[in-house]
């Protein structure tokens, strides 16, 4: 409804203040961002929800009774799921991006797939954590839903902390809201490797806690 009567709705803000509104020119660049945008907060939000949803196997007394009895461990059931899950996200998040590629090269002449292509490998690798990070906070707390809102929550907080070198340095959000598209020759880096160092920490520790909280509940079980 608001894009139907748009056009009512800015001559009447114009003719009321006597004024006029300037949008800026929509760009390649501009189009290509919004698919990021779109990507690390409705696209994070969804999939990061139905794989925590997929992947839970305390639905049912008798699933989590199916699969506890052959084994003890929970990595053994639970990492066949994430890489499961983690291809077909990938999958679709590909889609995505072709559909994105192609409306925009029919819209604009000058398009640069190389600054595409090297940017969106940085956002995969966020995006990609972000799921992995909750998907192992999941494995904790099984709560696939509560998980993914407080995973978009603070994705909306971080974002406007964009603008902290600092911040951006150690969490990696340049990946998720990249500031303009880069070029391939800068993939690589001293900063974007850095940050990678950082993901790779993170992401080493959680799992190091999930596997002693999995070990210290499996030596309760048996005793």
């Amino acid at each position: 409804m608001a894009a139907y009567y748009a056009n009512d709705l800015i001559e009447s803000m114009v003719s009321a203040n006597n004024g006029k509104i300037i949008l800026s020119d929509i760009t390649w660049e501009s189009l290509v961002n919004s698919f990021f945008k779109n990507s690390a907060q409705m696209g994070v939000f969804v999939g990061l929800y139905l794989i925590l949803s997929m992947s839970n196997i305390e639905k049912t007394e008798s699933l989590k009774l199916f699969y506890l009895t052959r084994t003890k461990s929970s990595f053994k059931i639970y990492l066949p799921k994430l890489c499961s899950s983690m291809f077909f996200f990938i999958i679709s998040w590909l889609f995505g991006l072709l559909s994105t590629i192609y409306v925009t090269m029919v819209l604009y002449k000058e398009v640069s797939l190389e600054r595409i292509l090297a940017t969106s490998v940085l956002h995969l690798i966020m995006i990609s954590f972000v799921i992995i990070f909750g998907f192992f906070i999941n494995i904790i707390f099984n709560m696939p839903f509560v998980i993914s809102s407080v995973a978009e929550i603070l994705i909306l907080v971080f974002s406007s902390l964009t603008m902290v070198d600092s911040f951006d340095k150690y969490t990696g959000m340049k990946f998720l809201f990249p500031k303009r598209l880069i070029h391939y020759q800068e993939l690589f880096n001293s900063d974007n490797v850095e940050i990678v160092v950082y993901l790779m920490i993170y992401a080493t520790i959680l799992v190091v806690l999930v596997w002693l909280i999995d070990v210290i509940g499996g030596v309760k079980n048996g005793n």
